[in-house]
């Protein structure tokens, strides 16, 4: 764990490839979708969730052993 933050939205999508490229087109900069390998392949996805973090603030690293597989974990104040 390399950082800290509060959730300041989430967006919910059931996909299709129209809303997929609605998507890009308004969040392509924020989420780095020109970095994606295969963007053609995630237009075929089922859904899609946005988190949209505030408060980000860096921290000494954190070893934290994971077993759900997610990519973030909630810590309590």
């Amino acid at each position: 764990m390399t950082a800290t933050a509060k959730v300041k939205a989430v967006k919910y999508f059931e996909l299709t490839p129209y809303i997929a490229e609605r998507i890009k087109a308004k969040w392509n900069k924020e989420i780095g979708i020109d970095m994606f390998e295969n963007w053609e392949a995630y237009k075929n996805k089922k859904y899609c969730t946005l988190i949209g973090l505030a408060e980000v603030k860096p921290m000494q690293p954190l070893k934290v052993k994971q077993s759900n597989g997610s990519s973030w974990i909630i810590v309590k104040d």
